[in-house]
């Protein structure tokens, strides 16, 4: 994988830090399907433009 990609995928455990929160929370936030894990030969990674996309929503949803 080009590095180009691998810095706009982030792993499981690269946005449980990024969030501050737990794996397993991560998890359950993709069982609601709030995110949508792309699956690459048994990796799961986010997109990170989808990631920034809920980030942005919850600072607008905070703001009202």
């Amino acid at each position: 994988m080009s590095t180009q990609y691998q810095s706009a995928l982030l792993s499981r455990k690269q946005l449980a830090a990024r969030w501050s929160t737990s794996v397993e929370t991560i998890k359950r936030r993709e069982r609601a399907g709030i995110l949508s894990p792309l699956i690459l030969g048994g990796l799961v990674r986010y997109a990170l433009n989808q990631v920034e996309e809920i980030e942005q929503q919850a600072l607008v949803t905070r703001r009202r």
